[in-house]
């Protein structure tokens, strides 16, 4: 039988959670069942020749807004020629764009992918949302959280929403590293403890809070360092914040870094102090390298997590930051963090996450099947 033509559409493929996720599971989807392919619609991204290297076609077909009538025609005519039997769209844009598109070439299955809390969305998106959401295929959230939060605000019925946790490739995370030897690696003082932050800098993370706790951070012992690993907009505000403050001497801005696993072996605590997220893969990620998180009750961690025994949740105030951070630098509650964790992240492998999406594609196919 010939694979089913499975098209996924983003707007671009960045060094991003979502990004990375896909460019991890999409390679182990069976390729004798599913000929997978990817379509940008603003650039093509870093991540983009990841994918190319191992056989999955990435093109960009240019979206100059998300209606964009001729836009949309282009796009459709991409999917037609791809004889698309599945669009799975991601994020925003795309989950408009993706689907109206698809509804144009007549692909039979149509997946929006919910990938956050959508801050910044307005009535007239949950409105487009719902109207999609009712002449379309079931709506992919990450999180039960993101599925109820989509749940209220779109109107659409509770059964429109399927969710599906993201996973990690564990082994590299599991991997015993010398910390030492990684702090030096990357520039970081390997004779004191050091604090750190994987992601985008993003005012979304509240990052000015972690400069704050770590301003009023008080040990015993030598002096925490703090590295912020990862690039965004607002790097020169934080960087202007910590000399303002007087912590830029111990406070590192490391570029991003590809060997993540590397890299959360060099931090004796992670801290996530976020307004909101998704699942937050980084949340994932710190637990499995067996680093003590620290972080407010979002993503993956306030929902499957349980707090004081795999993570310590803090509220979203410098003060409180600080005072988990003292929690997680004492070393005995450390260990015990870091194997509960370990313990806890094994429930989110990309295996699950790849058989998970293999099931749904199959079902909506065989269902769409029946109905012809």
């Amino acid at each position: 039988m010939k694979p089913l033509s499975v098209v996924h559409i983003i707007g671009a493929l960045p060094v991003g959670g979502v990004e990375r996720n896909l460019a991890r599971v999409l390679p182990m989807l069976d390729r004798d069942r599913f000929q997978v392919s990817v379509i940008c619609l603003r650039e093509l991204g870093e991540l983009a020749p990841q994918l190319q290297q191992v056989g999955i076609p990435v093109s960009l077909s240019f979206m100059k807004n998300r209606y964009h009538p001729g836009s949309l025609l282009r796009l459709a005519k991409r999917l037609r020629a791809a004889e698309a039997k599945i669009v799975h769209c991601h994020m925003r844009r795309a989950n408009t764009s993706g689907r109206l598109a698809a509804m144009l070439a007549r692909v039979p299955v149509r997946l929006a992918h919910e990938r956050d809390l959508g801050l910044g969305k307005k009535a007239r998106h949950y409105f487009v949302d719902r109207l999609l959401g009712y002449f379309n295929s079931p709506i992919i959230c990450v999180t039960r959280g993101v599925a109820e939060h989509n749940f209220r605000h779109s109107g659409l019925p509770r059964e429109k929403f399927v969710v599906q946790y993201n996973g990690i490739d564990l082994a590299p995370f599991l991997q015993e590293r010398n910390p030492q030897a990684e702090k030096a690696r990357y520039g970081l003082p390997v004779d004191r403890p050091v604090i750190g932050f994987v992601g985008r800098l993003h005012e979304i993370k509240d990052l000015p809070l972690l400069l704050q706790a770590f301003a009023n951070l008080q040990v015993s012992g030598p002096a925490p360092c703090l590295a912020l690993v990862g690039e965004g907009r607002e790097k020169a505000a934080l960087l202007e914040l910590a000399k303002s403050i007087g912590i830029s001497e111990r406070t590192i801005f490391l570029p991003w870094q590809h060997d993540l696993p590397s890299v959360y072996s060099a931090l004796d605590v992670f801290v996530l102090p976020s307004r909101s997220e998704g699942i937050a893969n980084v949340q994932l990620e710190a637990v499995a390298a067996g680093v003590p998180l620290v972080s407010t009750r979002v993503g993956i961690a306030a929902e499957a997590f349980t707090e004081g025994r795999d993570f310590i949740a803090v509220e979203s105030s410098a003060e409180a930051i600080a005072r988990g951070i003292q929690e997680a630098l004492q070393p005995e509650h450390a260990a015990e963090l870091a194997a509960a964790g370990r313990e806890a992240v094994k429930a989110f492998t990309l295996e699950q996450q790849r058989d998970n999406l293999t099931l749904l594609y199959e079902k909506l196919w065989q269902e769409y099947n029946n109905q012809q």
